[in-house]
């Protein structure tokens, strides 16, 4: 008696994957999440999660996606403080009669004519923009170099040791023989 394709059909409890989630998961991996935080949020193990990665295409990509989208903006953001940047900058000096609300999102909205606008309207105070740098980070250069890099900038350096012929290393690297 053959076994009918039915037979080999696994059983078990339905999945709880639905398409809506292609958009939550890629929304967080924008914020950063990693798998083990994307299955604590999706309330499922990770294996599950992976699993559903492997079974369903568009679930997938919209991780990778999500990810890949993250870690190059971050990325972006780590290579302009490691080697400085410069940012305008806009203010109203003397804003009193000005309305604050209207200011304030005109300035972060990094539009300069709607705050000249504004200030001309109410006759007071004069729009002064500034090129500011923003000075490199040692921090986030080391950073990049070692992600970059890491045979040349990694922290933890491998040092070989002939336990046959005992040495004394100094703090410094050198080593010394000991012919004790």
């Amino acid at each position: 008696m053959e076994a009918s394709n039915e037979d080999n059909v696994k059983q078990g409890r339905p999945t709880k994957y639905d398409k809506k989630y292609d958009k939550l998961v890629y929304k967080l991996c924008l914020l950063g999440a990693i798998d083990e935080e994307i299955a604590e949020v999706l309330e499922i193990a990770t294996s599950t999660l992976y699993e559903w990665k492997r079974l369903h295409h568009s679930f997938s990509e919209s991780i990778t996606k999500g990810k890949t989208i993250a870690d190059a903006e971050i990325a972006e953001s780590l290579f302009n403080r490691s080697k400085g940047y410069s940012v305008k900058e806009i203010k109203v000096e003397s804003s009193s009669g000005i309305n604050g609300d209207d200011l304030f999102n005109a300035i972060a909205n990094d539009d300069e004519d709607t705050v000249s606008e504004l200030v001309s309207k109410y006759g007071v105070g004069k729009v002064v923009t500034t090129k500011k740098h923003i000075p490199a980070d040692v921090a986030a250069a080391f950073i990049w170099l070692k992600n970059r890099r890491p045979k040349e900038w990694k922290d933890k350096r491998e040092i070989e040791a002939n336990l046959n012929k005992p040495a004394i290393i100094l703090k410094n690297g050198l080593e010394l023989p000991n012919d004790d």
